[in-house]
């Protein structure tokens, strides 16, 4: 067959040739056994893990989701299980209108007492900050001590509770193992 100089296709092709199946390279290495690679994965990722700031499916991968937090090792399926209402809300706490440090406090009161009763799920109304003078203070602060707060450990997730029109967040707590 004919190559034409006129085809930018069949010119940009016209070095190519076809890989021999001698050139391909076999691995003479085993795959690993799932059992260790579950306890690999088990030591890189303690039960006290930081949460990090998790990418959103519609957010392009390097800019994080700044209202959503995820320990390491939780999956995305928990997180939209947690959007379904799955655990269930055990408890909601209203901090809408507070100053900052009274809230954070209230928050983390909430958290330890949830907590120790073995409840999942919290509800905190921190409002959208649409009466804040430039950014949405409380709605930041709540998230930030989430993640680096004294209580973070308990943390499991947060996300933006659907339908509150961002005025609101759904936190997913450890299980207490004691």
């Amino acid at each position: 067959m004919a190559i034409d100089d006129d085809d930018p296709f069949a010119s940009a092709m016209r070095e190519v040739a076809p890989i021999s199946s001698n050139k391909h390279r076999q691995s003479t290495q085993q795959p690993p056994k799932a059992r260790d690679v579950i306890k690999q994965r088990r030591e890189a990722s303690p039960q006290t893990a930081p949460i990090n700031n998790s990418a959103s499916r519609h957010a392009p991968a390097s800019q994080p989701e700044p209202w959503s937090l995820r320990a390491n090792g939780v999956s995305s399926v928990v997180v939209r299980r947690l959007a379904a209402g799955q655990p269930p809300i055990a408890t909601t706490l209203d901090l809408h209108g507070m100053h900052r440090e009274p809230s954070l406090e209230q928050l983390r009161k909430a958290i330890h007492t949830a907590s120790q009763q073995g409840q999942r799920v919290l509800r905190v109304i921190h409002g959208r900050g649409m009466h804040s003078s430039n950014r949405p203070v409380l709605k930041q602060a709540v998230y930030h001590d989430l993640q680096h707060g004294p209580c973070a450990h308990h943390v499991l997730a947060a996300i933006l509770e659907p339908n509150s029109a961002g005025g609101a967040c759904l936190v997913l707590l450890r299980r207490d193992r004691s």
